[in-house]
């Protein structure tokens, strides 16, 4: 090897090192200053983190404290539509079944103020025949309310009729 290949050989070796060192001095800095930066962005999404945990808290307590005040307000109007109810309810006179009442059946019904036929007959062989026998039932008990107040009433002038009919 000649005197000028052993220099450059020398002087290639000694730019080698000197760019490993380089390279090696760089890349530590890059490394550590990505560091240093990914370790800012941490820092800072921890408080970004901690700061949106606390308004999601905070939004979440004043949620809370609404519903709370709607559902006092829907309570309260709960239990003044029940005291409404109740109060309204024990005005409604109640009908208690007179034991001896008369009953009207179909040769009475002309005591009515409208003149009303008495129910076909319904002897139950026809079942088509059984739902025209209940609407005119429900037009005696619409026409005379006070004569049928309640469903017992209004089943015993219903069987009186049908018995009534099933002896004619």
């Amino acid at each position: 090897m000649t005197y000028t290949e052993t220099l450059e050989a020398k002087t290639q070796a000694i730019i080698d090192e000197r760019l490993t060192a380089d390279y090696e001095r760089t890349t530590a800095w890059v490394d550590n200053t990505l560091q240093r930066h990914q370790d800012s962005m941490f820092r800072k999404m921890d408080e970004g983190s901690r700061q949106a945990q606390n308004v999601g808290e905070d939004r979440l307590r004043q949620v809370e404290a609404q519903m709370d005040t709607r559902l006092a307000d829907q309570s309260s109007m709960m239990y003044s539509y029940l005291a409404e109810h109740y109060a309204l309810r024990s005005q409604i006179p109640t009908t208690q079944p007179v034991a001896n009442q008369q009953l009207s059946t179909p040769a009475s019904l002309g005591h009515l103020g409208a003149k009303l036929n008495p129910p076909a007959p319904f002897t139950g062989k026809n079942p088509g025949a059984c739902e025209p026998f209940f609407s005119q039932l429900a037009l005696c008990f619409a026409a005379n309310p006070q004569h049928y107040p309640t469903g017992n009433t209004k089943i015993l002038f219903a069987i009186s009729v049908a018995c009534a009919l099933a002896k004619t």
